[in-house]
């Protein structure tokens, strides 16, 4: 049985990763608006993919508050640090930046967002909530497909924007 007190934690941290996904939700969905992302084959459908797969996240987060209805009002106070932190990367997506700053940006705020994961998965376990504690895990992994891809995808925009900005960059 979870204590009192293990509940509030678990739901400090349930909510940390939910608020990390909205806002990357909400930076990816800004940075579909840049006309660089069209410069790309392919990327917008794969910033697509980033956005539905945190909005899946925050909604499955959200509906796990839901079993701890007396806490989930004070989880809110306890990220605004980090709402802080994903609001500068909603900030960073101007139209003017190139498609690797943009692809940097979202593995800045997906990283986060894993890390969190592991500390929520890492709670649920010590307190033997198998239902989060499988969440979290899931997620997880999804994340680090994500990042993996970001990794590639990232190295052949750069090299593409450096060959078109410089000629001292040849084409391969």
């Amino acid at each position: 049985m979870i204590t009192e007190r293990g509940i509030a934690v678990l739901v400090e941290a349930i909510d940390a990763v939910r608020v990390l996904a909205d806002q990357t939700c909400a930076g990816v969905h800004a940075q579909l608006r840049s006309p660089v992302v069209d410069e790309h084959e392919g990327l917008r459908a794969f910033l697509g993919e980033i956005e539905a797969e945190s909005d899946r996240i925050g909604s499955d987060l959200g509906s796990s508050l839901t079993r701890f209805p007396a806490h989930a009002s004070t989880a809110r106070r306890t990220v605004a640090a980090l709402v802080g932190t994903a609001a500068r990367f909603v900030e960073s997506a101007r139209a003017d930046q190139a498609a690797s700053r943009l692809l940097r940006d979202d593995y800045v705020a997906l990283s986060l967002a894993r890390i969190q994961t592991r500390m929520l998965e890492a709670t649920a376990q010590s307190l033997e909530d198998r239902e989060t504690e499988r969440l979290a895990a899931r997620w997880r992994l999804h994340l680090g497909a994500q990042l993996e891809r970001i990794e590639s995808t990232l190295a052949i925009v750069l090299q593409r924007e450096l060959r078109e900005r410089d000629s001292a960059f040849p084409e391969t």
